[in-house]
């Protein structure tokens, strides 16, 4: 399968962490951009972060010319 099949912009993100982040404290605060889109949010937890990507992924798969190009990878 070639890469730009794996690692297509639609499904890419960019996440900006403020700098009082700790991971290991699983305080976790910033900013995401879903580049497709251009789609912001902030976000004050880990589960806020992912239920702005998990949106973005459920709606990019329900768009048709989003979903027959990752029908072509699949072949």
């Amino acid at each position: 399968m070639p890469l730009s099949c794996l690692l297509s912009m639609v499904r890419a993100f960019v996440v900006q962490f403020h700098s009082d982040v700790s991971v290991s404290e699983r305080r976790l605060a910033g900013r995401v951009e879903h580049l497709r889109t251009g789609d912001v949010a902030h976000f004050d937890s880990l589960e806020q972060l992912l239920r702005f990507v998990e949106d973005r992924l459920e709606a990019d798969r329900a768009e048709p010319r989003i979903r027959s190009t990752a029908e072509e990878c699949r072949q």
